[in-house]
Formats: structure tokens, C-alpha cells, sequence
């Protein structure tokens, strides 16, 4: 969600909906993101306001917060309302590529579906990388094909700069309920400092034997 606020700061028309009264483009002054959750009851999207003047730790403790109750079904309509932009991760029902639906009266929706190993050659050999598959749709009275292109590959090159403890996060989410949701996600990047969230995540779900490894790599990829 950091990456995709810091992001929306550059692309401000993805962070805007259209006045068709007034034949008028609203360009949002706050970024607040909506995050469709998986429930027994459907789709539910409860959105994290100001998530540009968040840490990525107070992030992941109101998302973990608000998914948890969304699944107990305690969310109010004003957690559910006011999104200026969604992010839709289908990637823990096996999603790859998908076309996620425009939530209106926003322009714009990520869709995020799940990391897979692929081979890809670079460096004059063969290695493996993790692919995150990240779709964007957007409504082209406002946006078109090249802003959309753009705003993609900004989001996928971008990283956010955030020093936050990563045992505390780890056990922000554990607490929180979310442990599986965060392992899945951490296990999706490639930088040093989600390596390292992960080795804590892994330690709070009491999988040692990962942990290890993920030190280990950790340790590799030192500067």
C-alpha cells in the first residue's frame, strides 16, 4: 500500500474520480486505499485512510485490524467508504492475471495476483525469479493505455523507504490474526528488508527450519 501511495503521488489522476454533473475531474487531496478482503460473505472492501502519512508498520496493523474484522463481520459503513483508490489481491485464491473492476466512483484499481518461480534469462544465464503478476484497469474518460503502462511500471520498480522494525511487524500482524496472509506476502519480495520480515514471520509461526534459510539468504545478500 506504501508503494502504491507513493506511487499515486506521481500518477495524481489514479487518485480521482469524475464529476459528471458537473463535467468535472476531483482530484483527491488525501489518499485513502481500499483492500477487497475474501469473507464467507463476499467480497468486502474496507479502506485504510491517509495511508501516505503512514509507516508501513501502522499499515499492516490497520489492514491486519480491518481484515480481521471484516471476516468477523464488524466492520462499520464508514470503513467502507471513502476509497479514492483499491487494491484487489486475488493471489491466496490462485490468481494469476485478472481484470479487476473499476470501483466507482474511483478511475482506477490494482489487481494483484499470486507470486510465482519462473525461469528468466538475464545476465547471460538462466536464473530464477519470483514474478508478482499486477494488472491495472482504469476508466479511459480520464486515463489512457500509456499513463496506464507507466503507472504500472512505476509501482513495480518502486520501492518505499520505510525503517521500521521488522520483528515488530511481524508481530503486529501475528497478533492481528493475519500470520498466513503476511508469510504469503512477504514470500513475494525480493529486497533485503522484506527477507528480513520474513525470517520473523517465520519464527512467530514457529517454522524454525524456514527462518533459518531466510537468515541465511539474508546474510548472502549483504552489501
Amino acid at each position: 500500500l506504501r508503494v502504491v501511495a507513493e506511487t499515486l503521488a506521481s500518477f495524481p489522476k489514479f487518485n480521482a474520480s469524475l464529476d459528471l454533473d458537473a463535467g468535472e475531474v476531483v482530484l483527491k487531496s488525501y489518499v485513502h486505499v481500499g483492500v477487497a478482503v475474501d469473507t464467507e460473505r463476499g467480497l468486502l472492501v474496507p479502506v485504510v485512510r491517509d495511508v501516505d502519512r503512514k509507516s508501513m508498520l501502522e499499515i499492516a496493523t490497520e489492514l491486519a485490524a480491518l481484515a480481521a474484522r471484516a471476516r468477523q463481520r464488524k466492520l462499520t459503513p464508514d470503513e467502507m467508504t471513502g476509497a479514492s483508490f483499491t487494491v484487489s489481491n486475488l493471489g491466496g485464491l490462485g490468481t494469476t492475471y485478472f481484470s479487476p473492476i473499476v470501483n466507482w466512483p474511483e478511475v482506477a484499481i490494482l489487481g494483484v495476483g499470486r507470486a510465482t518461480k519462473e525461469v528468466v534469462y538475464e545476465a547471460e544465464m538462466f536464473r530464477p525469479r519470483l514474478i508478482l503478476p499486477l494488472s491495472v484497469s482504469y476508466d479511459h474518460r480520464l486515463i489512457d493505455g500509456a499513463d496506464a503502462a507507466r503507472f504500472l511500471r512505476t509501482v513495480c520498480e518502486h520501492r518505499p523507504d520505510d525503517g521500521n522494525s521488522a520483528r515488530a511487524w511481524a508481530e503486529v500482524i501475528a497478533r492481528a490474526g493475519g500470520l498466513d496472509d503476511a508469510i504469503a506476502v512477504a514470500e513475494t519480495a525480493t529486497d533485503r528488508g522484506s527477507l528480513r520480515r520474513l525470517g520473523w514471520l517465520y519464527q512467530v509461526a514457529g517454522r524454525g527450519a524456514e527462518a533459518g534459510r531466510a537468515a541465511r539468504r539474508y546474510a548472502a545478500d549483504a552489501p
